[in-house]
């Protein structure tokens, strides 16, 4: 199972395998570690069979350039606009105020084929801007802060450990949140399995759908314990968390949900399409929803 992210964003699979969901379904995990931009390399390769971690509008991209595969159940935490969710962070005393402000400007992403730069296209495109009109470069995350705090560059889209520590430590101006794009609390992702493994694989797949869906039951009557737990066994930095996961740094964990059974919204995966077609990742009209997801394995669906 190919992850980009570790714990972040792999929360609920991490937690089948250690809490027994999937030993009970017969399965057992091996979570890969890789960077953003290798796992569609690893998955058409056969070196993963799952990506659980993976954005719609991301897979919406790669199935737009000739993969096939579907996402099978969601495994990302909803996108809340009460909960830190990412974001383009300027320095405090930055004279840009808004999306209009960043024409001309240098902006850092992760990765520049990646949702950080999709998403920043995203907020821009409601401004007129386009890819064009400003500077995207490339730039590590543990790079960020620094990138940003000596004037490298103008803006930076951040999320995770960094996005907490910016926010805990003050002195930068956050310009938009990923949910800013939604205007609403919205799925963003979910496990991605080629067609080919599916068709070889029912029972495998119906399997990890079942675990998750179980995980996810658990997980949402249980987050304070799950963040203590995160926080104990070293997955969670103790300063951090709040920042990651409750609103404002309060420490109220309840606010972080996953999709009640792992099932997936289609109205959500329309929206993600829609923002794929406006920023042009993918050809207007080519996909609906029922392309890229099924809850066919799903025993809730």
């Amino acid at each position: 199972m190919g992850s980009g992210n570790g714990w972040s964003a792999s929360e609920i699979v991490i937690l089948a395998e250690e809490n027994g969901f999937f030993r009970r379904e017969g399965l057992r995990l091996d979570l890969v570690l890789l960077p953003a931009e290798r796992l569609t390399i690893a998955l058409e390769g056969g070196i993963t069979d799952f990506v659980p971690n993976a954005y719609y509008i991301y897979f919406l991209n790669i199935k737009d350039k000739g993969l096939k595969g579907r996402q099978i159940v969601s495994t990302t935490p909803y996108l809340d606009p009460r909960l830190p969710s990412g974001g383009l962070f300027v320095r405090e005393d930055s004279r840009i105020t808004d999306a209009a402000g960043l024409r001309g400007k240098t902006i850092g992403v992760t990765v520049l084929q990646f949702a950080s730069a999709w998403f920043t296209l995203a907020y821009l495109q409601k401004a007129g801007l386009k890819q064009e009109d400003i500077n995207l470069i490339a730039i590590p995350g543990p790079q960020h802060e620094q990138v940003l705090a000596s004037g490298d560059v103008d803006a930076v889209y951040t999320s995770g450990a960094v996005e907490a520590t910016l926010l805990r430590r003050g002195g930068f101006r956050k310009l938009f949140t990923t949910t800013d794009i939604s205007g609403r609390r919205i799925s963003l992702g979910s496990t991605i399995v080629k067609d080919d493994f599916i068709k070889s694989n029912p029972d495998t797949v119906r399997r990890y759908v079942t675990a998750i869906n179980n995980t996810i039951e658990w997980a949402n009557r249980n987050q304070e314990e799950i963040f203590h737990y995160a926080i104990k066994t070293g997955k969670v930095n103790a300063a951090l968390a709040p920042y990651l996961y409750t609103p404002n740094g309060n420490g109220d964990y309840s606010v972080l949900r996953w999709p009640d059974h792992g099932l997936q919204n289609y109205d959500d995966v329309k929206f993600w399409i829609e923002v794929g077609e406006k920023i042009g990742i993918a050809q207007k009209g080519r996909f609906t929803p029922e392309d890229i997801y099924t809850d066919q394995f799903n025993p809730n669906s």
